[in-house]
């Protein structure tokens, strides 16, 4: 009998050692963790984002983002950038996901607006914003009939506003790929947020020295042509004595103007 009661309670011993083997090593994993998944690495706000990017990692449900994605998702990140910054073994979420809206089309390349073309632009312009570019012309009259043949660039959502409030001629709507200083290093928000509403880019890390813009070769042409009509007309009319002054705003061979017309967020 006693012997019996030693063998018991050998058996419920070795019983209770198997079920927290059984619990650590699958129970804890599968009622309190849940599979997500985790960064490799940082990843920048803007990223493009891949499958090669993440790997499956178990988090305590505690834990868990709203929104987490799993493996069994992974299909989700296709075509798509992420709006904010994960850090290393950072969960990533729905909520952090957009569409990949930022890319060369066919025939589109990445063409420059140098500095000294530029005679008007803002401070706040940055990288994936949308802008309206313009000709000033000394003496144009404000309002004046665009040329058929100066109508190039992609046309970004929404209203721009009034064409013919400028006194000179509309070269097309482009977008900004790069924004860089005197140095051609890249003007961004001295504290981050790219992305930040335009009102917000209070203090940038240069001074902006030339525009990068994507377009196709032909509006690139368009605008040239557009820009050396304008270049031309300033300098007879300084010349002539018609120009009364810089009253287009332009100054030297500096005669584009750069209008913001959508600032991405």
């Amino acid at each position: 009998m006693e012997r019996g009661r030693q063998l018991l309670g050998i058996a419920f011993l070795a019983l209770a050692l198997c079920g927290l083997i059984a619990w650590e090593s699958w129970g804890r994993g599968y009622f309190l963790t849940e599979e997500v998944l985790l960064a490799r690495e940082p990843i920048e706000a803007g990223t493009a984002l891949s499958a090669a990017l993440f790997s499956a990692g178990k988090v305590e449900k505690d834990s868990l983002a709203e929104g987490a994605l799993t493996p069994e998702q992974l299909a989700l990140l296709q075509g798509k950038v992420t709006n904010s910054q994960i850090p290393q073994n950072g969960q990533i979420t729905v909520s952090q996901l957009r569409e990949q809206d930022f890319y060369l089309g066919k025939g589109e390349s990445i063409f420059v607006l140098k500095g000294e073309w530029i005679s008007l632009r803002s401070s706040s312009l940055r990288r994936g914003d949308w802008i309206d570019v313009y000709a000033l012309q000394e003496g144009a009259e404000r309002g004046a009939e665009m040329p058929e043949e100066a109508s190039g660039g992609s046309e970004a959502g929404g209203e721009s506003g009034s064409r013919d409030a400028f006194p000179g001629t509309y070269l097309g709507t482009y977008r900004v790929a790069f924004v860089k200083d005197s140095n051609e290093v890249e003007v961004v928000n001295a504290a981050g947020g790219e992305r930040a509403e335009a009102l917000q880019r209070t203090d940038s890390t240069a001074k902006i020295g030339s525009v990068e813009i994507i377009a196709g070769t032909e509006d690139y042409g368009t605008l040239l042509r557009g820009l050396s009509e304008a270049l031309k007309r300033n300098a007879e009319e300084a010349k002539s004595g018609k120009s009364a002054g810089n009253a287009a705003g332009t100054e030297g061979g500096a005669c584009l103007l750069l209008v913001q017309r959508e600032a991405v967020r």
